[in-house]
C-alpha cells in the first residue's frame, strides 16, 4: 500500500498560482510511488480540474480544522502556503504525520522534517528551523513538470535572438504582460513574438486585439503543459519574472530576460543573476532599444539537469 501525500496550498486569480503550480509539479514527480490529494480552501475551477485530469483528488475544505480532521496517521504532509505557521505545523506532527514545507521567503519559524526552497543562493542557515530538519534548497531541487524536467537534460543555450516568448504567470493580475509586449512592439527590429498568459488572466480579450494590430505577435491563452514547453523551444528569448515560470524557461533552454516585482520573487532573481544564469533587469521597463543592441552577445549559464524529481523522491520516501 502506497503512503498518503497531503498537499494543502491554495491560489486564485488574486493571490496568485504558484503555490499550486509548484505542488502539481512536485506531485507528479511523487506520483508513482505516493497516494496524493490536494486539500484547498481556495482553488480556481480550472486548476481543480487539471489536477484532477492528472489523476490526483482534491478536496475543498472549509477551515483548517476540517484538514486536521481528515488526516491519518503516518501521512506526509505537504504544506505551500504563507498564512500556515509553526503552529500549524506541530498540529500535524500531533497527528503522527510528516510535515515538508515548500518555503521561498524563509520569514518564520519551522516545525518540518524537510524544507524545500529551489531558488539559488539559499542556505540551511536562513532558516529557523529544527535541527533534524533536512533541507533541499537550490536549483538542483527544481519544481518543475514532467515535460521540463526531462526538457532540462538535452536543452543547450541559445545565442541568435529571432524568436521572443513573454509570459507572467497563470493570472498576471498587474497586466505586465501587455506593458512588456508594447516594449517589445516598440522595438526598431522585428522579432516574432509568442504572448503567453493563463486561464485565470483577466485582460484576454483586450490583448488579443492589441495583439491583431502585430502580424508578428501571436497571443497564446491557457496553453497545455506540452503547447508552453513547445512554444519555450521555438523561442530564442523568454522574457518572464523571476517565479516558478523562469526555472521553465531555464529548462527549455531559452536565454532568460527576468526581474521580479513581488517580494516572493527576490531571491529567486538575486540567485539567477549571480549564477549568470539571466540577463537581469532592475525593472522591465528597462526593456529599451539599447539593451537589445548587443543581446545576441550575452552568455548566460545552464543551471538546471532535469534531475529535482529524484533527489526529491528520494528525500521525501526516506522521511
Amino acid at each position: 500500500m502506497k503512503k498518503q501525500v497531503f498537499f494543502r496550498a491554495d491560489g486564485s486569480a488574486q493571490t496568485g498560482l504558484g503555490h499550486l503550480v509548484r505542488c502539481l509539479a512536485l506531485a507528479q514527480m511523487l506520483q508513482d510511488d505516493f497516494d496524493i490529494e490536494f486539500v484547498c480552501m481556495e482553488i480556481p475551477d480550472v486548476i481543480k480540474q487539471d489536477i484532477i485530469a492528472r489523476d490526483f483528488s482534491v478536496r475543498e475544505i472549509a477551515s483548517e480544522n476540517d484538514f486536521i480532521d481528515i488526516l491519518p496517521t503516518d501521512a506526509v504532509v505537504i504544506i505551500d502556503h504563507y498564512g500556515l505557521n509553526a503552529d500549524f505545523h506541530k498540529t500535524v506532527i500531533a497527528k503522527d504525520c510528516k510535515v515538508v514545507c515548500i518555503d521561498d521567503l524563509h520569514e518564520k519559524e519551522f516545525y518540518a522534517h524537510l524544507i524545500i526552497n529551489h531558488a539559488p543562493g539559499i542556505k540551511k542557515g536562513d532558516y529557523k528551523a529544527l535541527p533534524n530538519t533536512k533541507f533541499a534548497l537550490g536549483p538542483d531541487y527544481a519544481l518543475l513538470r514532467p515535460a521540463f524536467l526531462e526538457a532540462a537534460k538535452t536543452s543547450g543555450r541559445k545565442n541568435k535572438i529571432k524568436t521572443i516568448l513573454i509570459c507572467f504567470g497563470g493570472s498576471d493580475y498587474l497586466n505586465l504582460t501587455r506593458k512588456i509586449t508594447e516594449l517589445v512592439a516598440d522595438l526598431k527590429k522585428e522579432y516574432q513574438v509568442f504572448v503567453v498568459t493563463g486561464a485565470a488572466y483577466a485582460f484576454t480579450d483586450e490583448l488579443s486585439a492589441y495583439c491583431v494590430a502585430y502580424p508578428e505577435i501571436t497571443h497564446f491563452s491557457a496553453v497545455s503543459e506540452q503547447r508552453m514547453l513547445d512554444l519555450m523551444k521555438k523561442s530564442d528569448l523568454a522574457i518572464v519574472p523571476s517565479s516558478g515560470i523562469v526555472f521553465e524557461a531555464l529548462a527549455a533552454g531559452c536565454k532568460v530576460m527576468s526581474s521580479w516585482y513581488v517580494d516572493n520573487q527576490r531571491e529567486i532573481f538575486d540567485g539567477f543573476r549571480d549564477l549568470q544564469a539571466i540577463i537581469p533587469l532592475d525593472s522591465f521597463e528597462d526593456i529599451s532599444e539599447e539593451l537589445f543592441l548587443n543581446i545576441d552577445n550575452i552568455e548566460t549559464r545552464q543551471v538546471i539537469d532535469g534531475l529535482s524529481g529524484q533527489r526529491l523522491n528520494q528525500l521525501i520516501s526516506t522521511l
